[in-house]
């Protein structure tokens, strides 16, 4: 009897992690994704070199804000 409340103990358990993991993660992922786009919306850096190629409105990388 013992093992048997102990499995669907864990059973629960499971069941209520991924319940949360398929509820947190994508407000999680959105949350991250709209957060980079208003920081970093207009600049293109390359990975290989690290330069920004920003677009003819947007502030310069080396230019501090006003």
């Amino acid at each position: 009897m013992l093992p048997i409340a102990y499995s669907e103990l864990v059973q629960i358990f499971r069941n209520r992690s991924v319940l949360i993991a398929n509820l947190l993660f994508p407000a999680a992922a959105a949350a991250f994704f709209i957060y980079s786009r208003d920081t970093f919306e207009g600049r293109v850096v390359s990975a290989t070199s690290g330069q920004c190629w920003c677009s003819p409105s947007a502030p310069s990388a080396s230019t501090p804000p006003s």
